[in-house]
């Protein structure tokens, strides 16, 4: 039997399917404490797809037990043995009875994970004992124990308290018990992406207390929580890089030193969830969901006030969370591909722009990094072969130089070596012991002829405006705004000192190909974004802000305007003192210790290039939004109203 090898509409899979459902799972059912029997029937099981395999515990445990007595007495001693264990249970025993539940699970596992669901969401204080306790289920056990939790979550119960402000008991019983079994044991990763599927079609059907259970299982498995209340140095630290926000949500301390298991446990987890989210599709569609539910709860008919705060907060809290792990389960440049554009997330999705921009800044900030990187290539590039060029004329002129006193000393006519001009006498030649001329920076020069350092053009003049064309990209219809004077870009470049004696005109030229001259203010990464962005701007943002102050407000923040340089030498200073306190640290491994000291180094070191590289980041964006700034609400009809509700105000909320 090979069903696996066979089309899904095949009449052999048809036939197995209706063997298995009438007569293979009640059998076993009917046994007492049958392992093997469960073993081979999940090996008929696993090869279909985890859907047919639920539909057909759900079938055993409703209807097929209903109709038939003797399934029901079975089902009936199961729940009393289960019960009787759970009365029993607690952590320091929870090896012993976890054998006698997985055997008791291996021949009825419906019925039995039905009492213990039951349970508990009733006693939370169950939840660590189970799952300690389910070391010993057999992988059909695990398989049905998704099940049983899919049952429970998509149940008709109420799943907020009375005052219709907090989040069910039993539901948040089960969330976390949901977190900490997938977190726990990795037999339950086949079905952790249903468990995820579940959460986006609840969504999708505007049900958003279910997304405790998301919550939940992002804190377990990737010790990533929302914080209720920030401190002022972890808001500065969220302000930095990867490294130094990672220390906000998982602070290196010594007690990591001593819990290596449980680290290296929670890596394996996250791993696992990220296979979850990524492979199968499912970070998008959460991520978008999450951002609709967030506007959608605030419009709920007949909610009270107070209700519809905490559902928000709530949402808003799991978002946040949500992005922070997408940020930390993926590369820059798989996010990048991963996110959508910000106008599909405005126009298609209706998201406000504070949301929009926050979900897309990883694909505007990888696109603005490769822009950067492409043109300083390109400039790099182009000082090398200016510099060539310039070495290259001079060694011909040092050559053709030589030649000609040789000649004239040859025929007596020579004054001696030492003289140092040429036949023009424009340039003297001073007698360095390898030949080569002197080096100068040319960059005085560049700033000579006009060049700024930060590349800031001049405002538009009166003159220019009467008659000028309009700017390249403005983002808005109609506009008499004349296009900016090009930008120079200053190149710092040694050439030698010849150079300084030649003429204003020879230097005017150079400093020409010196300098590139942009073809407009915005940065020509976002150039595309702020014709798209413009496309689905109302009118009057439109008119009075302009799409490229638009983008460029939302796509900013903290991390690009401020560098935490306190943050980053105290974590740094913190961690140097951590190596130095763990040797004397009792009950670990040196082993341990050695692995702990490791971490720390890399960490610091990570901190170290992460803060030089948010410095630079800082200052291009320093000097970009300086170049940028005198072509803003270019637009007469601007006006303060406007401009506080488009903008400031909703991002000081967001």
């Amino acid at each position: 039997m090979r069903p696996q090898t066979n089309p899904p509409d095949h009449p052999r899979r048809a036939r197995w399917l209706d063997l298995v459902r009438l007569h293979l799972l009640p059998g076993i059912a009917l046994l007492e404490h049958h392992p093997a029997a469960a073993t081979e029937i999940w090996r008929v099981l696993s090869l279909y797809p985890i859907e047919e395999r639920f539909a057909l515990y759900g079938e055993v445990k409703d209807s097929l037990t209903r109709r038939n007595p003797e399934l029901g007495v079975r089902k009936a001693e199961a729940e009393r043995d289960c019960k009787s264990i759970l009365r029993r249970l607690s952590t320091d025993n929870s090896k012993k009875l976890g054998k006698l539940l997985a055997r008791t699970a291996y021949t009825n596992p419906a019925a039995v994970f039905a009492v213990v669901i039951n349970q508990i969401q009733s006693y939370d204080n169950l939840i660590v004992p189970v799952v300690e306790a389910s070391r010993y289920l057999s992988t059909l056990s695990y398989d049905v124990l998704a099940y049983s939790i899919l049952d429970a979550l998509s149940s008709d119960r109420p799943k907020t308290k009375d005052d219709g402000t907090s989040i069910a008991m039993w539901l948040s019983g089960l969330a976390t018990f949901t977190g900490q079994l997938y977190r726990r044991w990795v037999q339950m990763q086949p079905s952790l992406w249903l468990v995820l599927q579940y959460l986006v079609n609840s969504l999708v059907s505007g049900e958003s207390k279910d997304l405790v259970v998301l919550r939940e299982l992002i804190a377990r498995m990737t010790a990533i929580e929302p914080f209720a209340d920030l401190s002022d140095a972890q808001v500065l630290s969220l302000a930095g890089g990867p490294h130094l926000r990672s220390e906000v949500y998982q602070q290196t301390d010594l007690a990591k030193a001593s819990q290596r298991a449980v680290q290296d446990a929670l890596v394996k987890a996250r791993s696992r969830l990220r296979s979850a989210l990524l492979d199968k599709g499912l970070a998008v569609p959460l991520l978008v969901n999450i951002a609709l539910q967030r506007q959608a709860c605030l419009r709920t008919p007949g909610a009270h006030l107070k209700s519809l705060g905490a559902l928000f907060d709530q949402t808003h809290a799991v978002l946040f969370q949500f992005t922070e792990l997408l940020a930390a389960l993926a590369s820059p440049a798989e996010l990048a591909a991963l996110v959508p554009e910000p106008s599909t997330l405005l126009g298609r999705f209706g998201l406000d722009a504070g949301v929009a921009f926050d979900l897309a800044r990883p694909r505007l900030r990888a696109r603005i990094r490769a822009q950067d990187d492409k043109e300083q290539g390109e400039l790099q590039a182009r000082k090398e072969s200016l510099l060539a060029a310039r070495l290259k004329k001079e060694k011909a002129e040092r050559r053709a130089m030589d030649e000609a006193e040789a000649a004239a000393a040859a025929a007596g006519k020579g004054q001696g070596k030492g003289e140092g001009k040429d036949a023009e006498g424009d340039v003297e030649m001073g007698d360095s012991g390898d030949g080569e001329d002197k080096k100068v920076d040319v960059a005085a020069e560049v700033k000579k002829e006009g060049a700024e350092e930060s590349g800031t053009p001049p405002p538009p003049s009166a003159a220019a405006t009467n008659g000028a064309p309009a700017a390249a990209v403005n983002g808005e219809s109609g506009s008499s705004t004349p296009a900016p004077a090009p930008a120079p870009v200053e190149v710092r470049l040694l050439l030698p000192l010849s150079f300084r004696s030649s003429s204003l005109s020879q230097r005017a030229c150079l400093t020409r190909l010196l300098l590139v001259p942009r073809s407009q203010p915005w940065h020509s990464a976002l150039v595309d974004e702020i014709r798209n962005v413009a496309e689905v701007l109302p009118a009057s943002a439109r008119d009075t802000l302009g799409a490229p102050f638009f983008v460029t407000f939302w796509q900013l923040t903290l991390h690009d305007i401020l560098y935490p340089k306190e943050r980053y030498d105290a974590e740094i200073t913190r961690l140097r003192a951590l190596q130095r306190d763990v040797a004397s640290l009792a009950g670990v491994k040196q082993e341990d210790k050695a692995h702990f000291v490791e971490s720390v180094i890399a960490t610091a070191t990570g901190l170290s290039t992460e803060a030089a590289a948010h410095l630079s980041s800082k200052n291009r964006v320093t000097r970009r939004l300086g170049r940028e700034k005198a072509h803003w609400f270019t637009s007469p009809s601007s006006s303060p109203p406007p401009l506080l509700l488009s903008s400031p105000r909703p991002r000081a909320a967001h």
